[in-house]
């Protein structure tokens, strides 16, 4: 399975005292953002168009993050969400079905479209850099 990642920067909180008189590369810990390429997904009797998200964390942690999914076609050059974005909230895992969330939109027909997911990352209580994955373009024969 082939996956896209971004760095995703996590501040966390030393003390009190500490971030007030931190610089702004104090206190983060390196992270990333993953997902796989939108693919077709036959799981159901229903053809659809589905792609999976998750985070990874440098260091063993309890932290939770609210991973979000959401499935983009291109019409006519402007990339536009469809579906319903898919939510979980997981602990950093290697994208395990437990570990990730995931979003499917049923193909209408066999139309070859351009499709990408894009995938954030929100550590729950915790600053995060805001950066989003968007992953590799794929022309899959599943119109929207």
């Amino acid at each position: 399975m082939a996956i896209s990642v971004v760095s995703l920067m996590i501040g966390v909180a030393e003390s009190a005292e500490a971030s007030t008189h931190s610089t702004p590369t104090q206190g983060l810990v390196p992270g990333s953002t993953e997902g796989d390429f939108v693919h077709i997904s036959t799981t159901t009797s229903v053809r659809t168009a589905s792609g999976h998200g998750w985070w990874r964390y440098s260091k063993d942690s309890d932290l939770r993050a609210d991973v979000t999914v959401q499935l983009q076609v291109n019409r006519q050059g402007v990339w536009t969400d469809v579906g319903v974005p898919g939510i979980e909230r997981v602990r950093p895992a290697t994208g395990g079905s437990v570990y990730r969330a995931n979003a499917r939109v049923p193909c209408v027909d066999r139309t070859p479209t351009e499709w990408r997911s894009v995938i954030d990352v929100d550590i729950v209580g915790v600053i995060d850099s805001p950066e989003k994955l968007y992953t590799t373009v794929r022309l899959l024969d599943c119109g929207a």
